[in-house]
Protein backbone atom coordinates (compact mmCIF):
# COMPACT_ATOMS: atom_id res chain seq x y z
CA UNK A 1 0.00 0.00 0.00
CA UNK A 2 1.05 3.53 -1.16
CA UNK A 3 2.40 5.96 1.78
CA UNK A 4 0.57 8.84 2.35
CA UNK A 5 2.36 12.21 1.58
CA UNK A 6 0.94 15.84 2.47
CA UNK A 7 3.41 18.95 1.35
CA UNK A 8 2.44 21.94 3.78
CA UNK A 9 4.39 25.24 2.14
CA UNK A 10 4.91 27.89 4.47
CA UNK A 11 6.08 31.51 2.98
CA UNK A 12 5.79 34.94 2.98
CA UNK A 13 3.67 36.78 1.04
CA UNK A 14 1.79 34.35 -1.43
CA UNK A 15 4.59 32.70 -2.98
CA UNK A 16 3.56 29.38 -1.99
CA UNK A 17 -0.11 29.49 -3.47
CA UNK A 18 1.73 30.95 -6.74
CA UNK A 19 3.77 28.24 -7.05
CA UNK A 20 0.92 25.30 -6.59
CA UNK A 21 -0.76 27.25 -9.14
CA UNK A 22 2.49 27.26 -11.40
CA UNK A 23 3.49 23.74 -10.80
CA UNK A 24 -0.12 22.83 -11.69
CA UNK A 25 -0.18 24.70 -14.82
CA UNK A 26 3.05 22.44 -15.64
CA UNK A 27 1.75 19.40 -14.21
CA UNK A 28 -2.06 19.11 -13.42
CA UNK A 29 -3.89 19.11 -10.21
CA UNK A 30 -1.91 18.45 -7.08
CA UNK A 31 -3.62 16.95 -4.68
CA UNK A 32 -2.71 16.77 -0.92
CA UNK A 33 -0.98 20.27 -0.61
CA UNK A 34 -1.45 23.29 1.04
CA UNK A 35 0.03 26.98 1.31
CA UNK A 36 -0.25 28.76 4.23
CA UNK A 37 1.21 32.57 3.82
CA UNK A 38 2.42 34.86 6.11
CA UNK A 39 0.63 38.46 5.36
CA UNK A 40 1.72 41.74 6.48
CA UNK A 41 0.32 42.43 10.14
CA UNK A 42 0.55 39.03 11.03
CA UNK A 43 2.00 37.70 14.22
CA UNK A 44 4.35 34.54 14.59
CA UNK A 45 1.62 33.49 17.09
CA UNK A 46 -0.77 33.50 14.28
CA UNK A 47 1.11 32.10 11.63
CA UNK A 48 1.67 29.57 13.78
CA UNK A 49 -1.91 28.93 14.61
CA UNK A 50 -2.76 28.95 11.04
CA UNK A 51 -0.13 26.37 10.00
CA UNK A 52 -0.91 24.38 13.15
CA UNK A 53 -4.72 23.79 12.31
CA UNK A 54 -3.50 22.89 8.53
CA UNK A 55 -1.12 19.94 9.76
CA UNK A 56 -3.27 18.62 13.01
CA UNK A 57 -5.76 16.89 10.75
CA UNK A 58 -3.34 15.17 8.17
CA UNK A 59 -2.07 11.50 8.06
CA UNK A 60 1.46 9.80 6.80
CA UNK A 61 4.23 11.74 6.27
CA UNK A 62 4.27 15.27 5.80
CA UNK A 63 7.31 17.48 3.98
CA UNK A 64 6.59 21.25 5.02
CA UNK A 65 8.55 23.34 1.84
CA UNK A 66 9.59 27.48 3.43
CA UNK A 67 10.96 29.94 0.99
CA UNK A 68 13.49 31.04 3.32
CA UNK A 69 16.36 29.26 6.13
CA UNK A 70 16.03 31.51 8.78
CA UNK A 71 12.90 33.88 8.58
CA UNK A 72 9.78 33.43 10.13
CA UNK A 73 8.12 30.50 7.72
CA UNK A 74 11.17 28.51 8.66
CA UNK A 75 11.16 29.21 12.21
CA UNK A 76 7.63 28.42 12.52
CA UNK A 77 8.12 24.62 10.62
CA UNK A 78 10.93 24.16 13.27
CA UNK A 79 8.41 24.65 16.31
CA UNK A 80 6.17 22.72 14.55
CA UNK A 81 8.61 19.68 14.10
CA UNK A 82 8.57 20.03 17.78
CA UNK A 83 5.07 18.84 17.63
CA UNK A 84 4.85 16.82 14.53
CA UNK A 85 6.89 14.38 12.51
CA UNK A 86 7.70 16.23 9.71
CA UNK A 87 10.51 17.02 7.64
CA UNK A 88 11.37 20.55 6.43
CA UNK A 89 13.03 21.76 2.94
CA UNK A 90 14.26 25.46 3.12
CA UNK A 91 14.29 27.49 -0.49
CA UNK A 92 11.41 26.07 -2.33
CA UNK A 93 11.84 26.00 -6.12
CA UNK A 94 9.51 25.04 -8.56
CA UNK A 95 11.69 21.98 -10.02
CA UNK A 96 11.46 21.47 -6.61
CA UNK A 97 7.64 21.05 -5.46
CA UNK A 98 7.37 19.32 -9.29
CA UNK A 99 9.80 16.93 -8.69
CA UNK A 100 8.38 16.07 -5.29
CA UNK A 101 5.14 16.11 -6.23
CA UNK A 102 5.71 13.04 -9.38
CA UNK A 103 8.23 11.05 -7.26
CA UNK A 104 4.96 10.86 -4.41
CA UNK A 105 2.82 10.41 -6.95
CA UNK A 106 4.66 7.55 -8.81
CA UNK A 107 6.14 6.02 -5.44
CA UNK A 108 9.40 6.32 -7.12
CA UNK A 109 11.44 6.44 -3.36
CA UNK A 110 11.88 3.15 -0.63
CA UNK A 111 12.24 5.69 2.56
CA UNK A 112 11.64 9.71 3.32
CA UNK A 113 15.45 9.86 3.66
CA UNK A 114 15.27 8.76 -0.15
CA UNK A 115 12.34 10.96 -1.19
CA UNK A 116 14.07 14.45 0.69
CA UNK A 117 17.58 13.68 -0.52
CA UNK A 118 16.28 13.25 -4.29
CA UNK A 119 14.45 16.45 -4.09
CA UNK A 120 17.23 18.27 -2.66
CA UNK A 121 19.36 17.07 -5.76
CA UNK A 122 16.97 18.17 -8.13
CA UNK A 123 16.36 22.04 -5.89
CA UNK A 124 19.97 22.34 -6.49
CA UNK A 125 20.39 21.03 -10.13
CA UNK A 126 17.64 23.49 -11.07
CA UNK A 127 19.64 26.31 -10.71
CA UNK A 128 22.42 27.16 -13.07
CA UNK A 129 23.54 29.81 -15.32
CA UNK A 130 22.38 28.39 -18.58
CA UNK A 131 25.19 28.80 -21.50
CA UNK A 132 25.31 32.31 -23.87
CA UNK A 133 22.15 32.95 -26.52
CA UNK A 134 22.81 32.24 -29.87
CA UNK A 135 21.32 34.80 -32.00
CA UNK A 136 21.61 34.82 -34.87
CA UNK A 137 21.34 30.79 -35.44
CA UNK A 138 18.04 31.30 -33.54
CA UNK A 139 16.70 33.78 -35.64
CA UNK A 140 17.74 32.14 -38.54
CA UNK A 141 15.75 29.11 -37.41
CA UNK A 142 12.68 31.50 -36.49
CA UNK A 143 13.03 33.12 -40.21
CA UNK A 144 12.88 29.78 -42.04
CA UNK A 145 10.06 28.11 -39.66
CA UNK A 146 7.89 31.63 -40.44
CA UNK A 147 8.67 30.91 -44.63
CA UNK A 148 7.32 27.52 -44.30
CA UNK A 149 4.48 28.49 -42.48
CA UNK A 150 3.56 30.76 -44.98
Amino acid sequence: MEKQVSIVILNHGRLGQELIASAEMIIGEISNIQAVSLLPGMSIEEFYKAADRVILPLKGEIVILTDLFGGTPCNVAMMLQQKYNVRILCGMNLPMLIDLVNTIDMGGYENMDELIGQVLETAQTGIYEPPAYEAEEEEREVKIRWQKLN
